[in-house]
């Protein structure tokens, strides 16, 4: 059984009004407002805008036509910090601590202008819809690059136990070069000890970038890099538990496509009711194996991860890109499951060799 893949006329979400290599976009992000009462349907987009030294929020109450830069989110406990690397952005499905549903939350790598001496996993809510943000804890600390951590991604369990996913380096001297590891907070202010999804036996194995979907059967599956393997190939894990991935040392299952392709770098994935088990949908930033026109092919798999096909890209772009278009980009699963929303970085139209940057769009998928 093959998926038709359909997709909205792509939609410009933000395009800096400056150009060159530092003001890349990348690790776009999304949420669409399920909690909020009259405000339900909002989507907010959030992503790595280095041109400033905070992260940028945007809001489209249309279903994505249209988008408005918004406000800032802050690095507030130690200003002296930055506050533009790897964000994502999540609204509570329920209360925790004095929270209530509906409360955003914002998680993003903290850290010194040049990554010489701190990186921090911190958290920051809303409670007006995106307008105002406040820093209000700090998930771990880290040290400089290569020995830091990075890349939060923010969802909470069955209970209303908030789980904040994140890359820790902090342990490449001792044990291994990088792992996928979890915390688990009550309150979004005090936080567990660090437990593991991926900790492989071989130290220069690198896994990172992890997202998580959940299925309509309880299941979750989560998506990340193995940074040291040849052409950083994609792998996923499928667990019963958001808190239990099995052995740490288990790789789980490599997204390849029946006719060899393999997706590489930056994972997003999510997962939407169709057919007998549902799609799984996962994007990355380029193939291993196979040469893709559109940057990367995105990977679809009807049988919860046995076999995949590999589809155009609905928002392409070029590899290798000078800029990162498409690094890191986001899926997002709308509230009625019907639809996919997808977010990524692109060339500007107006690029010329002297003059280049890019700009997020944004587009619906569904399947048929």
């Amino acid at each position: 059984m093959k998926a038709k893949l359909n997709f909205t006329t792509p939609v410009t979400v933000y395009s800096p009004s400056i150009a060159g290599e530092d003001v890349a976009l990348t690790y776009p992000r999304l949420v669409e407002l399920n909690y909020s009462g009259k405000h339900n349907g909002t989507l907010l987009a959030i992503g790595e805008t280095l041109e400033v030294p905070f992260y940028k929020v945007f809001r489209s109450t249309d279903g994505g036509e249209s988008w408005n830069y918004i406000s800032q989110v802050k690095e507030q406990f130690d200003p002296e910090l930055v506050s533009n690397w790897q964000p994502h952005i999540y609204e509570l499905p329920c209360a925790l601590g004095d929270m209530p549903a509906g409360t955003l939350l914002v998680s993003g790598c903290t850290r010194d202008k040049r990554v010489q001496e701190v990186t921090k996993m911190c958290v920051w809510k809303s409670c007006d819809i995106g307008e105002t943000w406040e820093e209000i804890s700090v998930v771990d600390v880290g040290g400089p690059i290569d020995h830091g951590m990075y890349e939060p991604f923010l969802i909470c369990d069955d209970d209303g136990t908030l789980v904040c996913f994140y890359s820790d380096e902090t342990e490449v001297d001792d044990v291994h070069g990088q792992r996928l590891i979890f915390k688990t907070s009550k309150d979004g202010i005090n936080w567990s000890e660090k437990k593991y999804v991926l900790a492989p036996e071989e130290r220069k194995l690198r896994p990172g970038m992890i997202t998580v979907a959940k299925t309509d059967g309880g299941k979750y599956i989560a998506a990340y890099e193995m940074v040291a393997m040849p052409g950083h190939p994609v792998y996923i894990k499928i667990s019963d538990s958001l808190t239990d991935w099995g052995d740490p040392a288990d790789f789980g299952i490599l997204v390849k496509s029946v006719d060899g392709k393999i997706l590489s770098s930056t994972p997003c994935c999510e997962w939407v009711p169709y057919g007998d088990k549902g799609a799984i949908i996962v994007t990355g930033w380029r193939n291993v194996d196979g040469t893709s026109k559109t940057g990367s092919d995105l990977f679809i798999s009807l049988d919860m991860g046995e076999t995949w096909e590999a589809v155009d890209n609905p928002l392409p772009y070029t590899f290798p890109a000078k800029h990162r278009y498409g690094y890191s980009p986001a899926l997002l699963t709308s509230s009625d499951k019907k639809t996919v929303y997808y977010m990524n970085s692109v060339p500007w139209e107006g690029n010329t060799e002297d003059l280049v940057r890019g700009k997020y769009v944004f587009t619906k998928l569904t399947l048929e």
